[in-house]
């Protein structure tokens, strides 16, 4: 499943080509039918793992890629009736189509009557750690919201307290705080859980951009591992040299990395 700095990424990089452009057509294939011509796009921007795609008309389309989801761009006559059986999303100019397949979620704003919907949205969406954001917040949305016996990969999991953590942060977090998988919400202080978060801000603004994830500096040595354990199942530990471990673990079964010795019970 893509993290937040993923699509953050997306969103400049479709908002650089789209924003001000005049569309032929945008539609919504699945999993409800809906079609714009000629519109304009104010903006694309993202929150937390959402695409947000803003039209002059005042309609607002989003996307969630969930685990399997992706946007591909085509130059227009390559659009075959296969693509668009395949597609949830696409967007047409004069000369590309920018599709979304197999997303998790598609849904449209109105530019009037939606106001509730929007609020609600707004509400199930916890702040977005691609940019700066008060941590403080975050902490009380945490407590405030989750049971001390939740697992901390769990907790990092959840978008609603905040948004843009992934798979991939939420073993490496575990690991650079020296925090064991089976570490729950209750087992540490508000201190600690501020650093989870703190650190996961940092990573995110930092990957937002072209070039591959990191969560390490290798000094400048491109052949060294950009992360600390996420699929490093079976290889040497960076800091200390045992094997890393990995198991299907969480409420959600989702893969986990972790070093049985610096994450130690």
């Amino acid at each position: 499943m893509p993290e937040g700095d993923t699509i953050a990424t997306l969103a400049q990089q479709l908002n650089t080509v789209l924003a001000g452009d005049t569309l032929r057509a945008i539609e919504v294939l699945r999993p409800f039918r809906w079609r714009r011509k000629d519109c304009v796009v104010r903006e694309v921007h993202s929150l937390g793992k959402r695409l947000l795609i803003e039209l002059d008309s005042g309609h607002t389309v989003q996307s969630h890629l969930g685990m399997h989801g992706r946007w591909r761009t085509y130059q227009l006559y390559k659009i075959t009736a296969a693509t668009r059986r395949r597609a949830h999303l696409i967007l047409s100019n004069r000369d590309y189509a920018f599709v979304c397949t197999n997303a998790k979620d598609v849904g449209v704003f109105e530019p009037d009557g939606d106001q509730l919907r929007r609020r609600d949205f707004a509400l199930r969406v916890g702040p977005d750690l691609t940019r700066q954001c008060d941590l403080d917040d975050v902490v009380q949305r945490v407590r405030g919201t989750l049971a001390p016996d939740a697992l901390m990969m769990d907790v990092l999991l959840n978008q609603q307290v905040a948004s843009g953590i992934g798979n991939v942060f939420k073993s490496e977090l575990l690991f650079v705080e020296g925090k064991p998988v089976t570490c729950r919400l209750g087992d540490i202080d508000d201190a600690e859980l501020r650093r989870f978060y703190a650190q996961a801000n940092v990573w995110l603004q930092a990957n937002v951009g072209p070039g591959r994830r990191r969560t390490r500096d290798s000094g400048g040595d491109r052949r060294a591992a950009r992360l600390w354990v996420y699929d490093r199942a079976g290889r040497p530990c960076l800091r200390c040299q045992t094997i890393v471990a990995s198991a299907l673990l969480g409420k959600d079964a989702r893969r986990t990395y972790w070093c049985p010795a610096c994450q130690a019970s």
